[in-house]
């Protein structure tokens, strides 16, 4: 549904941290992204099969 929207310029995962980085295209709020984060914390944990724990959202300048 996220990347529907086209609003997600990127995403990467820093296994170190166990976090995924989401990166918006310029001009996204990433507070609207931020209101899901327990729905993609489990989506990334139980779909993608990663240890995830955090999520970091950034709109891209």
């Amino acid at each position: 549904m996220f990347y529907h929207c086209k609003a997600v310029s990127k995403v990467n995962w820093e296994i170190y941290t166990y976090t995924y980085n989401i990166y918006l295209h310029p001009g996204n709020n990433p507070e609207w992204l931020l209101q899901h984060k327990a729905e993609l914390l489990k989506f990334v944990q139980d779909k993608l099969g990663r240890h995830a724990y955090h999520i970091l959202v950034t709109a891209i300048e």
